[in-house]
């Protein structure tokens, strides 16, 4: 099973900026009997590249689960940077995103399993007077805060592999939080 994504980045001078994420199970099953499962997702601007995570009901969370019996568990993901000359329009009360992103998520295999994330660096926003100027004046002028961007982000979730297997978490932050 290979599953692909690209989040957008979309909004302007003037407009709230929108983003989403490269690939995003919610509540959902992925199971293979002696194949693979490999994600790879590249998330918009702050926004996560792989997230799995349960689904919340009013009574009952459903969790996400990765299963195959012998074939490894790929995760790779990253949130998008900034970049410089893009317009940052109004980007509000924002976490910074993670890489990978793993809440109420059971992962199991009698392979390996290898999760890889990368933040970005949202620093570069600072440099803009646009951005620094929006986001000052939000929240009825209260300001904004944005959070950090970090590789790897778990709760919630187990991770279980093959005897003598093996499960590599490979996770590079990116910015830390701020607030303007």
């Amino acid at each position: 099973i290979v599953v692909r994504g690209q989040g957008a980045t979309a909004g302007g001078v003037g407009q709230t900026v929108v983003a989403g994420s490269g690939v995003r199970v919610v509540g959902g099953s992925l199971e293979t009997g002696s194949g693979s499962i490999s994600m790879d997702g590249r998330g918009g601007l702050a926004q996560t590249g792989v997230t799995i995570t349960g689904l919340i009901g009013e009574a009952v969370t459903t969790p996400s689960s990765l299963r195959s019996a012998r074939g490894d568990i790929t995760l790779v993901g990253s949130t998008r940077t900034w970049a410089a000359g893009e317009t940052s329009g109004t980007l509000q009360n924002v976490g910074g995103g993670s890489g990978v992103e793993l809440g109420q998520t059971n992962i199991a295999t009698g392979g390996n399993v290898r999760l890889d994330g990368s933040g970005a660096d949202l620093t570069g926003l600072m440099n803009q007077a646009a951005f620094r100027a929006a986001a000052a004046a939000a929240n009825n002028g209260a300001g904004s805060t944005f959070g950090a961007s970090n590789g790897i982000t778990m709760s919630d979730s187990n991770i279980l592999v093959g005897v003598g297997k093996s499960i590599e978490l490979m996770g590079t932050g990116g910015s830390r939080g701020f607030s303007v």
